[in-house]
């Protein structure tokens, strides 16, 4: 039996968990990421190394341990993902203005190519995507994309770089 004046509960009798929003989020993302179309040059990459590169270009210059974490495996598998990607020529590995003994990763202007690709891509099936909703359906996905940033903005992880 559910206490009603627990707020977790409440959450959870309703519908709000966290493992069910997360399903939806989730289905909504892998859909449109599917769908998504990549050119000759992306279609050599992994999702994995997609995923990286996306990652140092919103994030910045990325620690490999942080790297390790955001993929969910361990350093030597994170370090074997950049070798490919330096091999390719599209990541380098420099050291920490802060503190030289840690290696930080970021694009070469070749990968900072790939990733406006991968970005473009994206918007454009984005786009094929919208413009199958109708005014109204556009307005209402903008009211709630405008209180979905509101809510993410309230957490840490996603408004800031992780390692800092």
């Amino acid at each position: 039996m559910t206490i009603k004046n627990n707020k977790k509960s409440a959450q959870v009798e309703h519908g709000f968990s966290t493992q069910s929003l997360s399903h939806v989020i989730l289905a909504f993302i892998t859909r449109i990421f599917l769908s998504q179309k990549v050119g000759d040059v992306e279609s050599r990459l992994t999702v994995a190394q997609r995923k990286v590169l996306l990652s140092l270009d919103v994030y910045g210059p990325t620690s490999m341990s942080e790297i390790a974490r955001q993929e969910g495996v361990t350093l030597p598998a994170a370090t074997a993902l950049m070798d490919k990607l330096v091999a390719m020529g599209y990541v380098q590995r420099v050291a920490d203005p802060r503190d030289r003994r840690i290696v930080l990763v970021e694009p070469t202007a070749e990968g900072n190519s790939i990733i406006e690709n991968l970005k473009q891509r994206f918007m454009i099936r984005l786009d094929e995507i919208l413009e199958c909703l109708t005014l109204e359906d556009r307005r209402e996905l903008m009211d709630a994309l405008g209180t979905l940033t509101s809510i993410f903005q309230k957490v840490p992880a996603l408004s800031k770089h992780p390692d800092r």
